[in-house]
């Protein structure tokens, strides 16, 4: 491939240590904004070695792989996350009062759980509980926004929003957005 990548996905599974130090070397090696550790990701492989978004459920650990990472980073840490795994285990809420403590500059909640993956519409009242929750630390919600109507309407709700399906869809999402108009870029 040509050009340089903008994101780096590393995955150092659910080890707080070999996070810190996958976190230490990022900060020492490389140029970037912020480190995320992505605790959002559905995908069953990654699921069933204890990671992605199996960490939600397990607190503490993903708690001290956060603080590990924060205490060895002179980078932001971020974290990714879903409302939980499955709607009988909503753990985000609860989670965003513990990851605050850990030093992160912010966390980004996606709408839905493991189990609905793009199966509903994203719950943006739940994002908003989250956003309380995690209060003082900033909050990102993310779901479903696929025009500058979904970002307006998000905006009563969270801090701020991560794009990523709507990005994929209509790369010229950004521009709506900020031209507060839908844009036809069919010809």
């Amino acid at each position: 491939s040509s050009g340089i990548n903008a994101e780096w996905p590393l995955r150092p599974g659910n080890n707080p240590v070999m996070t810190a130090k996958t976190c230490e070397l990022i900060n020492s090696e490389c140029d970037v904004d912020f480190i995320d550790l992505n605790v959002g990701c559905p995908i069953d492989l990654v699921f069933n070695r204890g990671a992605g978004s199996a960490l939600m459920d397990r607190a503490s650990k993903l708690e001290q792989m956060l603080t590990a990472m924060v205490q060895v980073s002179d980078i932001p840490v971020s974290v990714k996350m879903r409302m939980g795994t499955c709607e009988s285990k909503l753990t985000g809420i609860g989670l965003c009062e513990r990851l605050k403590k850990t030093g992160i500059s912010h966390i980004t909640v996606h709408g839905r759980t493991r189990q609905q993956r793009y199966t509903r519409l994203a719950d943006w009242e739940y994002i908003r509980k989250c956003k309380e929750a995690a209060d003082p630390v900033t909050l990102f919600g993310n779901g479903d926004i696929l025009s500058y109507e979904d970002y307006n309407m998000s905006q009563k709700f969270t801090d701020s929003v991560m794009i990523g399906r709507g990005a994929l869809i209509k790369p010229w999402i950004f521009s709506e957005i900020k031209e507060q108009k839908h844009m036809d870029v069919s010809s």
